[in-house]
């Protein structure tokens, strides 16, 4: 049987067919937007992993990605080296070290004709006190044994080497009408290490107070 050619028609219609067919994806893809996508049809199984940037997510989202929060506290770390011992306060069994300085407030109510204080040092000192080294400022205003080489005060006691030093409280005139005032030691020698007295005296009085302070410098 003889076959026919072709005619134009049909040569035409069927390469329009073939185009269609092999374009007409490429052509539905680019028409394709947004808009043509229904709300939540596109889910995380749908996406490539590893497609999605930040960019592409919204400032709130990338925002929460990139918060950071604090972790629960650590366990507590080991307890360090205890520090070195420091040195030992003075006692009252210690001897006052050399050029160490102590200090005193004394308070006493006298009678009579006036009276003896009895002032014991914080430690022992050096050497033994004698009259000769215990005495007052030679600002005092009762004094009658003064030392020029007590030049503290009151308020800041002071006494140069092996020496003690008495300061008479300048605001405190009650006992105005003392004669004078004296500081002096007693005993042995191991008890004129410990203590030293500070006297008053003068005119008979009926019931009096003196304030004074006092200085003693370790030779």
């Amino acid at each position: 049987m003889k076959l026919r050619a072709p005619n134009y028609a049909e040569v035409a219609s069927t390469l329009a067919l073939t185009l269609a067919l092999g374009t007409g994806g490429a052509y539905a893809a680019g028409m394709i937007t947004g808009k043509d996508i229904a709300k939540n049809a596109v889910t995380s199984k749908h996406l490539k992993n590893g497609t999605v940037k930040e960019k592409d997510l919204n400032s709130q989202v990338a925002a929460k990605l990139n918060a950071t929060t604090t972790g629960p506290a650590g366990p507590k770390g080991a307890t360090g080296a205890a520090g070195a011992t420091g040195t030992r306060g003075l006692s009252a069994w210690d001897t006052i070290p050399s050029g160490v300085s102590v200090r005193g407030q004394e308070y006493a109510v006298l009678r009579g004709n006036g009276g003896v204080i009895n002032v014991n040092l914080p430690a022992a000192a050096p050497n033994s006190l004698t009259n000769e080294t215990v005495n007052f400022a030679g600002t005092s205003p009762v004094s009658g044994d003064d030392d020029a080489t007590c030049t503290g005060t009151y308020a800041n006691p002071t006494a140069p080497a092996g020496k003690v030093c008495i300061y008479h409280d300048p605001g405190e005139n009650s006992f105005g009408d003392a004669s004078g005032a004296n500081g002096w030691t007693w005993g042995d020698a191991a008890l004129r290490t410990r203590a030293f007295y500070v006297e008053y005296g003068g005119a008979p009085i009926d019931v009096d107070y003196v304030w004074f302070t006092w200085a003693y410098t370790a030779p």
